[in-house]
C-alpha cells in the first residue's frame, strides 16, 4: 500500500508539468490565456512589463549556479570513490589469482 501511495505522489508530480501547460493554454471564455504572455510583448518592453518575474530569475539563477558547482563537485567526488572502490576490488583479485 505504501508503495502505490508512493508511485502515485511520483506519477502526479512527474506529470504536473504537462497538466500545468494544458491549463495554461487552454480556452476560456472565447480567448486564449496564453495570449497575455511574453510573447505578445516586444522584447523591449518585456522586463518593464514583467520586471519582478525578471528580478525572481535573477535570484534563482543567482541560487542555481553555486547548486550546479557543488553538485559537480559532489559528482566528481562520488566518480572518484567508484573508481577507487572498484580498482581495490581488481587488486585484491589480482592477489588472490597468483596465490
Amino acid at each position: 500500500m505504501l508503495k502505490a501511495i508512493v508511485s502515485f505522489i511520483v506519477a502526479v508530480i512527474a506529470i504536473s508539468p504537462l497538466i500545468v501547460s494544458m491549463m495554461e493554454s487552454a480556452q476560456l471564455g472565447g480567448a486564449y490565456i496564453s495570449e497575455n504572455t511574453y510573447r505578445h510583448f516586444p522584447s523591449d518592453i518585456r522586463q518593464e512589463k514583467y520586471s519582478s518575474a525578471v528580478e525572481t530569475i535573477a535570484f534563482l539563477n543567482s541560487i542555481a549556479k553555486p547548486l550546479l558547482a557543488f553538485i559537480a563537485f559532489f559528482v566528481f567526488i562520488m566518480t572518484a570513490a567508484e573508481y577507487w572502490k572498484f580498482y581495490r576490488i581488481y587488486k585484491e583479485e589480482e592477489r588472490g589469482e597468483k596465490l
